[in-house]
């Protein structure tokens, strides 16, 4: 999952560079198959940020209890590297004083956006469990439905867009909705037909998603810039693959194997990945001095850097979230950690 949120962000801030970067990335310029791969890869990559809350959601989506310790945690190493870069960038003169003080409160200043979603929605999870918990399965699916009216938004204001939330794929709205649709898999399961055709539905989306892509590409020719895949943001048709990727894992067992023993050590280390690369004051750097994808949009260079230049980046920044790792340790960081865990609240059922 964080590996494709990576795959995203190297192509809206390294290839397109949001439409406004010094090489005009279009679908008429590229390389032969760049422009038909791209929608492709970005509707593969969409679904990353939604898995991610789903593995999330999945496991305290039935504790009725806000753990204090772990919403610390979240903003603990948060802040650790909104100061860290912060610093860095102000030392080089590319931020102010105002931006280093604001630095430290970097889930009040949105400094993150997923951050700051994801813990309103650690602080809602145990409001929402007592609801998983006192409800049926056909309220269940009522719950899934208003939510899915009020957040899903498919492409171009479809069904409605961002009419109740501005910013609706990336809301604590849509958070909820994943929340509760990992709730249901947990409580009554994805049923036999899902199951077994889990893979086959991702498959079969991302492909309509790329092809949507495709179309819309065809009639914008005369625009600027490449179109994505066919679904808007981070939910909509990204919602199916996404859940469907998510229950094909859940069903499957891969041993004990070499990989899997890398994996498991590298998993602790998955959420610094996106603080690092995706910083404010880093993001500009990484994608546009250290590597700048869009330069290689006109050669088959720039496929062979879609594959390794993500795991180049993860690889990289799992390995500094081992320093500080450590580092917080040293500090007793860890220590405090597990003592605030007796702060935590339980909502009582009865």
């Amino acid at each position: 999952a964080m590996l494709l949120i990576v795959v995203t962000h190297f192509l809206i801030w390294g290839t397109t560079h949001c439409a406004v970067g010094p090489i005009e990335v279009s679908f008429t310029n590229g390389w032969v198959l760049n422009p038909y791969l791209f929608p492709f890869v970005s509707s593969l990559s969409s679904v990353g940020v939604i898995i991610f809350v789903l593995i999330s959601s999945y496991f305290i989506c039935q504790k009725a209890e806000l753990s204090v310790s772990r919403v610390f945690k979240v903003w603990s190493v948060t802040a650790f590297y909104s100061v860290l870069f912060a610093v860095i960038a102000f030392v080089n003169h590319s931020c102010g004083i105002k931006d280093l003080m604001l630095s430290i409160f970097p889930v009040g200043t949105d400094r993150y956006w997923f951050v700051t979603k994801y813990i309103a929605l650690m602080c809602l999870a145990p409001i929402y469990a007592v609801v998983v918990n006192n409800t049926g399965k056909r309220g269940h699916q009522l719950i899934l439905g208003i939510l899915a009216l009020l957040v899903v938004n498919i492409t171009h204001g479809i069904p409605y867009g961002n009419t109740f939330f501005s910013d609706s794929p990336n809301s604590v709205a849509a958070f909820s909705l994943i929340f509760f649709i990992a709730a249901y898999i947990r409580k009554y399961g994805e049923g036999e037909m899902l199951a077994r055709y889990s893979g086959l539905i991702f498959l079969g989306f991302i492909v309509l998603q790329g092809i949507g892509g495709l179309v819309i590409n065809y009639t914008r020719l005369d625009s600027p810039a490449i179109f994505a895949g066919f679904s808007g943001g981070n939910n909509g048709l990204s919602l199916v693959p996404a859940t469907a990727l998510f229950i094909w894992f859940k069903n499957h067992s891969f041993g004990k194997g070499f990989l899997v023993k890398v994996l498991t050590k590298l998993a602790p280390y998955s959420f610094a990945v996106y603080l690092v690369h995706d910083n404010a004051f880093f993001r500009g750097v990484l994608w546009n001095d250290i590597i700048d994808p869009a330069m290689y949009w006109q050669s088959p260079m720039w496929l062979i850097l879609l594959v390794a230049v993500p795991i180049c980046v993860y690889l990289a920044c799992a390995c500094l979230d081992a320093v500080r790792s450590l580092l917080f340790k040293l500090a007793g960081i860890d220590r405090f950690t597990e003592w605030i865990k007796k702060f935590s609240l339980t909502i009582d059922n009865s």
